[in-house]
């Protein structure tokens, strides 16, 4: 789970983990900051740094990265809900997710191409389904009971935005890896 796929991640040096462990804040700050309105979790900040993330360093720092940002983002948005703690454990498992599903298809071969990005969106999908059965599974043990059509609908657009995100986030590093400036421009959206 948390070795480096091929010995190294397939994009070094094209950003560094601080960069990328502010980008997690972000996310998170975005997350805590849209919770009540559904359709702005639509884009999917937290998929698309993972999506990055999967490509510019190893499994091992991915998931500290983001267990570490998450944590950051919590004390700075301070709650005395369980809300955050349920978000951080699912943000968590499904991280490991992703990464078990990237590397996993990284044995298949080049993850430069066609094939890694392929493996981004299905690691980034796992992720997702992953994270939203942890935040349903909290749901209930917590004694809310989640209409079935709220569930389907938040999941699909939740869906949705993961697959967006994470495929801006494969054309940013595709980009990153030819010509820098012009990633700057999928900054504009």
């Amino acid at each position: 789970l948390l070795s480096p796929r091929g010995g190294a991640p397939t994009a070094p040096g094209i950003a560094s983990w601080w960069a990328l462990g502010l980008l997690f804040v972000a996310a998170e700050l975005y997350v805590s900051s849209s919770w009540d309105r559904l359709e702005e979790l639509a884009l999917a900040p937290h998929d698309a740094v993972v999506a990055l993330s999967l490509f510019l360093i190893d499994p091992a720092g991915l998931l500290a990265l983001q267990v570490a940002a998450a944590a950051v983002a919590f004390i700075v948005v301070g709650s005395r809900s369980r809300a955050p703690l349920s978000r951080f454990l699912a943000l968590t498992a499904g991280t490991g997710a992703s990464l078990i599903v990237f590397g996993s298809l990284a044995g298949i071969g080049d993850l430069r191409g066609p094939l890694g990005w392929a493996s981004a969106l299905a690691a980034v999908i796992a992720g997702l389904v992953t994270r939203s059965l942890a935040e349903i599974a909290y749901a209930r043990l917590s004694g809310e009971r989640p209409a079935r059509r709220d569930l389907e609908r938040g999941v699909a657009l939740a869906l949705a935005g993961a697959v967006a995100s994470a495929s801006i986030a494969v054309a940013a590093v595709e980009l990153l890896r030819t010509d820098r400036a012009a990633a700057a421009l999928l900054l504009i959206p």
